[in-house]
């Protein structure tokens, strides 16, 4: 039971991971940024995007990481962009 438990936590987050992606992908395709804010925005995407390979890992526990961690990011964006 456990075991479906996994493989439905895994199916969820692989979803969710591939739409926060595709969504990050037109950000920075459209991205009109320049300057100190661009840069920082890059420092920020570098951690999201790691965020969200972790997401996508067949492993649990990294995708449990992942989702921990993309909510800390997700807070942090908020500092670097008050």
């Amino acid at each position: 039971m456990v075991i479906g438990k996994d493989i439905l936590f895994c199916q969820s987050n692989n979803g969710i991971a591939n739409s926060l992606q595709q969504q990050t992908q037109q950000l920075i395709a459209e991205c009109k940024m320049t300057g100190k804010d661009h840069e920082v925005l890059h420092v920020w995407l570098e951690d999201f995007l790691t965020s969200i390979k972790q997401l996508k890992s067949s492993d649990a526990e990294l995708q449990q990481q992942g989702f921990e961690k993309i909510n800390m990011v997700v807070k942090e964006f908020e500092e670097f962009f008050e």
